[in-house]
């Protein structure tokens, strides 16, 4: 028998780590690419909501539950911010440090935006993430992920995910606990507290 999906779960220790340190400031993380020629902005929104559609993550927020601890919960109908500015080539880094600097609003979710900054014959895109949820690693499949959709090449069900994934101390255990407990986020995460 199948187990049912995930609808939402308690932050993990490295995901609570930067949940707790954005509190203070803003760790948000980005992948970028530069793109030659147009492409559509209907399609892209459209790629953005089919992508988010397949992945509960790209559509949760941070909640604090009612004993103070934060959990991953996907919500409906959140489409992924996308911002398009005309943007000279010499002004992108600029503008994209301050998209970096912008909190994302926890409880509000996609926890996720789409910045297209536009450019005479390039465009810089980036896909800015709560680094709670996101790495560069992520960022960079999902970046991707959606350059294949924007290409009409089919995106494969395995890419479908109806549960949230776990914490990363769950997926890596090896890496995480050693013949005492965790080590290194128990000292870390009892600094927090």
């Amino acid at each position: 028998m199948e187990s049912a999906p995930v609808l939402f779960r308690q932050l993990g220790l490295a995901e609570r780590y930067l949940w707790r340190i954005d509190r203070i400031s803003c760790l948000n993380t980005a992948a970028m690419a530069t793109v030659s020629g147009v492409f559509d902005e209907t399609r892209l929104r459209g790629a953005l909501e089919e992508i988010q559609h397949r992945q509960p993550l790209y559509r949760a927020a941070i909640v604090v539950d009612k004993n103070g601890h934060p959990r991953l919960e996907p919500r409906s109908a959140c489409p992924i911010a996308l911002t398009i500015r005309d943007c000279a080539p010499t002004a992108w880094q600029a503008e994209i440090q301050r998209w970096l600097a912008v909190p994302f609003s926890e409880a509000e979710a996609p926890l996720l935006r789409w910045v297209w900054l536009r450019g005479n014959s390039v465009s810089l895109v980036a896909l800015i993430a709560h680094h709670t949820i996101m790495d560069g690693r992520s960022l960079t499949y999902l970046m991707k992920t959606l350059f294949a959709h924007l290409s009409d090449r089919p995106l494969k069900d395995r890419e479908h995910a109806p549960a949230l994934p776990e914490p990363v101390e769950q997926r890596y255990p090896t890496v995480f606990r050693g013949a005492s407990g965790l080590l290194g986020w128990e000292k870390c995460w009892a600094w927090g507290v």
